[in-house]
């Protein structure tokens, strides 16, 4: 599938495309990052433009404006910083297995948020290991408890390189993680579900 033009980005903000249209959508702003920005962009866009308290649907006109100015908004996109919690041991109930950490500090340096792909639900838990990497433990629930063939995708924002965990009982970690800026997906049945952006350092948790 090409890159998706004007027309069709607007189209698919507005839902007016087919459930056949909106999974071939969904499948290439999971592979192209160049059009999930533009996509995440305008909506934020949308969201700034629009009083979300008043339920009134976007007209076309407006939803073509926005896609087309684009590259030349000057949207700031504001960052929120969280800094490590530091505590004797961490909440064993998100977090599956020991960590091994190669730190000397006695007190546990971690970070959990809740984030919601489509209809799963997650609870992402950060634990610093020392000062160059993390771990990550990510547990997925469904209304209907289900976790059947999600997958869990956490790749660089630049410089490529991705890893790919399956979860397991509704669980899926991975260890001894850089420092850097990250994308989080969730896939369910080869399906994208949702993104998420972050940054991990030696202060904390930035998004």
């Amino acid at each position: 599938m090409n890159c998706l033009n004007t027309i069709k980005m607007a189209d698919y903000i507005l839902g007016l495309l087919s459930f056949k249209e909106n999974i071939k959508i969904k499948w290439h702003l999971f592979r192209c990052s160049n059009c999930m920005k533009n996509y995440q962009k305008a909506r934020l866009l949308l969201i700034e433009k629009c009083d979300d308290t008043i339920e009134q649907p976007v007209s076309k006109n407006m939803a073509l404006s926005f896609v087309k100015n684009l590259s030349t908004s000057k949207l700031d996109f504001k960052i929120r910083s969280f800094n490590w919690i530091k505590d004797a041991c961490a909440p064993e109930t998100i977090r599956s297995k020991p960590v091994f950490r190669t730190s000397s500090e006695d007190e546990i340096n971690y970070y959990q948020i809740d984030r919601y792909f489509d209809e799963i639900e997650t609870k992402i838990y950060f634990e610093k290991i020392d000062d160059h990497q993390f771990y990550m433990d990510v547990k997925a629930t469904l209304q209907d408890n289900s976790t059947n063939h999600i997958d869990l995708i956490l790749e660089k924002t630049e410089g490529g390189g991705h890893i790919k965990r399956p979860f397991k009982n509704g669980m899926a970690s991975i260890d001894s993680i850089p420092f850097d800026s990250y994308r989080m997906i969730i896939v369910q049945n080869e399906i994208f579900k949702g993104d998420y952006y972050f940054t991990i350092n030696q202060d904390g948790h930035h998004e």
